[in-house]
């Protein structure tokens, strides 16, 4: 195959004393039609000095600095200055092993419907001391455009994606720190996405981190970018309708469970599977559709049984009064 330009997009802060690291696993690519482009956000801690000694001298590419941003904003003007159809993120502090571009731009050139790609990963502490992912992500794009409605299902610094479809349905928007969920669900309603199996990323968590930052309230962000795209949920259903469904459906919900929910669960991913043009029962069998159908009729259940029981002690209680 012909090996097509990759520019790696960097957006940073403040990213030392790991940045050095990060280079470095860069350059050691084993695929070399890359380049690197970073905007600065103002860092004060070395970042710019440490930067302007790799690139452009070791590694190919720019420096951006002068014009500090959100991370939303400077991830979309980093989209806007990239020169490829391939663009490949990465983070300051995360470090990539060397076969990572290679395996990502073979499996972009085998899929041209795949908009977004990212990987496994392995999570690394302030030390370097690895901690392997215990979740797998899921790699099909059937069950990732059915979790990316509840879930972030996507690594961000993983991912190797096409500009013209991120460009074409908006780009990044300011959102930190849900700002790459948002993106996902909105490349799915045009393009596949996928995850490649194999461990091509460390992730590292630390307390600066946004990752570290946003661990405990993963959840509220989930749900504002299910708010934010709620139009656009599930083909058929209005924004309060679909908001209300996806509620029902997530483990330890207290929203009462009915026989028409299930149904309408049903019918969500029939007409949203036939809206992307796949076959109807596209969603329906995957491993993430029954994973909320079960928890759905978990929730009937139990509260039919609930329901039972408060029917059968009344009418026990009635008979005992009228003797």
């Amino acid at each position: 195959m012909s090996q097509p330009a990759v520019t790696l997009l960097m957006p940073v802060l403040n990213g030392m004393p790991f940045l050095p690291e990060t280079l470095e696993s860069i350059e050691r690519q084993d695929y070399k039609n890359w380049e690197i482009i970073v905007w600065d956000n103002g860092s004060t801690d070395g970042t710019l000095e440490e930067l302007h000694r790799w690139i452009p001298s070791r590694l190919p590419g720019r420096v951006i600095s002068g014009e500090p941003l959100k991370l939303g904003p400077s991830l979309a003007r980093l989209v806007e200055e990239a020169r490829s159809e391939l663009c490949a993120r990465i983070d300051a502090d995360d470090v990539m092993y060397p076969e990572r571009l290679r395996m990502q731009v073979a499996f972009m050139q085998e899929h041209p419907e795949v908009g977004v790609a990212g990987s496994e990963v392995e999570f690394i502490d302030n030390e370097g001391n690895v901690r392997p992912h215990t979740t797998p992500y899921a790699t099909q794009d059937a069950d990732l455009r059915w979790l990316v409605r509840w879930i972030n299902p996507i690594s961000h610094p993983s991912v190797i994606f096409r500009r013209s479809v991120v460009m074409n349905v908006g780009n990044y928007r300011d959102l930190k720190p849900f700002e790459d969920h948002d993106l996902w669900f909105r490349v799915g309603l045009v393009a596949e996405l996928a995850n490649l199996p194999q461990v091509l990323l460390k992730y590292r968590q630390h307390a600066k981190s946004t990752m570290g930052q946003a661990n405990s309230k993963y959840h509220t962000y989930f749900d504002s970018m299910a708010e934010l795209n709620a139009d656009d949920l599930f083909t058929g259903f209005s924004s309060q309708e679909a908001l209300r469904l996806r509620q029902k459906s997530i483990h330890n919900s207290d929203a009462k469970v009915t026989l028409g929910d299930l149904s309408s669960y049903r019918r969500a991913a029939t007409n949203t599977a036939l809206h992307l043009q796949k076959p109807k029962m596209y969603f329906r069998v995957t491993k993430a559709y029954k994973m909320f159908f079960k928890e759905m009729t978990r929730n009937y259940l139990l509260q039919s049984r609930a329901i039972n029981a408060v029917v059968t002690l009344r009418q026990r209680m009635l008979s005992k009064s009228k003797t």
